[in-house]
């Protein structure tokens, strides 16, 4: 049993692979498992199979010249803070109006896998892969 919860529309954002010493089952992936999927969640997680996420992946886009000398900000990875800045636009219009529909969120060609208010997500199996349908694993 869950044992914090969260019992307000969320939208979160997380990588497929533990970066820069935050793992990735203990940060946006734990937070959707433990938010109401009746008061509507939505969570990407970009995926980071094969990106260097120790001394460049995309968390450093979060910064604004790098993580303590370990990487540069986030040139490369700057559509990241795009697409995050689109979905908050489009969370906020959804919980102020009809609601939380996945197809509104969805974005494509980016690597992100996108779940959805009832979508029922855990921990892959397969290094690197990051949350999947709790449905993949029955």
């Amino acid at each position: 049993e869950k044992s914090m919860s969260i019992d307000v529309p969320s939208l979160l954002w997380g990588f497929s692979k533990t970066s820069c010493a935050v793992t990735y089952t203990q940060a946006a992936l734990a937070a959707y498992q433990i938010s109401d999927p009746d008061k509507g969640r939505v969570f990407y997680q970009v995926q980071t199979n094969n990106w260097n996420t120790l001394t460049g992946g995309p968390h450093c886009t979060f910064t604004n010249s790098g993580c303590a000398g370990l990487c540069s900000g986030g040139e490369k990875f700057s559509w990241v803070n795009n697409e995050v800045g689109h979905s908050i636009g489009v969370f906020v219009k959804a919980t102020a109006g009809r609601g939380i529909r996945k197809y509104d969120f969805e974005i494509e060609g980016r690597g992100i896998n996108l779940f959805v208010n009832s979508d029922e997500v855990v921990a892959s199996r397969k290094s690197g892969e990051g949350a999947v349908l709790r449905s993949a694993y029955a």
